[in-house]
């Protein structure tokens, strides 16, 4: 659908190139911004003391109105990449963090298979003083790993 919209609006926009090539009675068209940076264009200056520009034109002459369709078109592409480039990183992100969760529950498992078969761990002090895990401290072991499979593994 969204390549559908892109592609409408691409048409759309050399149709209007195409218009703008035929032959108009616009003379000189103007380009200003408002107070809130909206794009106006016409055909007569803006009132007041507002700062403008003069548009080329194609040879035939485009109107204002052709040239603001094409402002508008070029702004709605522009939105479009932004969206579409907006929604690209958040896959990736998403696809990231389901590579670190499997990564995770897979080391979830591979501990909890290993405090159950390997029995009370020993670890070695500061000292160098080889200890065993008292049953508590394993059984406590073992329920951190079967929490960070609940965690990680759907």
């Amino acid at each position: 659908m969204k390549h559908a919209t892109r592609l409408l609006c691409g048409m759309t926009l050399v149709s209007w190139t195409l218009l703008a090539g035929y032959p108009s009675v616009a003379a000189e068209v103007y380009k200003w911004k408002d107070a809130e940076g909206n794009v106006h264009y016409s055909e007569t200056p803006p009132p007041g003391d507002i700062e403008t520009e003069t548009v080329e034109t194609t040879a035939g002459g485009a109107s204002a109105k052709q040239l603001k369709r094409l402002h508008d078109l070029r702004l709605q592409l522009n939105k479009s990449d932004q969206q579409q480039a907006k929604e690209a990183e958040a896959r990736q992100k998403k696809r990231e963090f389901q590579e670190i969760k499997a990564e995770n529950c897979d080391n979830s498992r591979a501990k909890l298979q290993k405090l159950q078969t390997a029995g009370r761990l020993r670890s070695v002090d500061e000292s160098g003083n080889v200890t065993r895990t008292t049953d508590e401290e394993h059984a406590a072991r073992i329920k951190a790993a079967e929490a960070n499979i609940e965690k990680w593994c759907d």
